[in-house]
């Protein structure tokens, strides 16, 4: 059980009140050989190992980030992931709890990889596995990842049950700065 301590008040003479407040695990990050377990806003909870089995909560590899393009933070228990909105982690969980994506996401990974003009941040993507099988590219999710995450979800939902088995939903940025959603039965690597 973890704890938030929402205020400590002392009473003349000899009272000190302290009003606790319930976190629970929501999520589990994966991060530089370690797994946190982390609260709806954020806060890391606790540290394990990576062979440890963390069931329940959806899971948000960003082992995979293959360059420093992102502003990832080392979780530090105690802490919450990130004081501002740059940091990457703390990105995917706001928008996770502003679309309560946990609720058919299983899984996010983090991708990052170079260009072809050599370059990090113009080739992320963000991957959610949904509990349905299918997966959501979010690519350069980093720029209008709100914008991405709603045309997905809007696409998501509009696929029938049937269809949505072993489906892939693609949002990327045009030139033009305009977003495509594409929904296809094929690979989109």
């Amino acid at each position: 059980t973890y704890f938030e301590v929402v205020s400590i008040k002392k009473s003349f003479p000899n009272v000190i009140k302290v009003v606790l407040k319930e976190r629970f695990a929501k999520y589990v990050v994966i991060y530089n050989d370690a797994k946190y377990l982390i609260s709806s806003d954020g806060f890391v909870l606790e540290e394990y190992n990576l062979s440890a089995t963390l069931q329940g909560y959806m899971q948000i590899d960003a082992s995979l980030v293959a360059g420093n393009e992102f502003i990832l933070k080392q979780p530090i228990v105690g802490e919450y992931l990130s004081a501002n909105f740059d940091d990457v982690l703390s990105k995917i969980i706001t928008v996770a709890e502003d679309f309560s994506l946990s609720d058919f996401v299983t899984k996010a990974e983090v991708f990052s990889y170079k260009s072809h003009s050599g370059t990090y941040g113009d080739m992320s993507r963000l991957v959610l596995y949904t509990k349905t099988g299918v997966e959501i590219h979010l690519n350069n999710f980093i720029n209008k990842t709100a914008d991405k995450v709603s045309m997905a979800i809007t696409s998501y939902n509009n696929e029938g049950d049937y269809i949505k088995a072993n489906r892939f939903i693609e949002v990327s940025e045009l030139q033009d700065g305009t977003l495509h959603v594409e929904s296809t039965e094929n690979d989109p690597w």
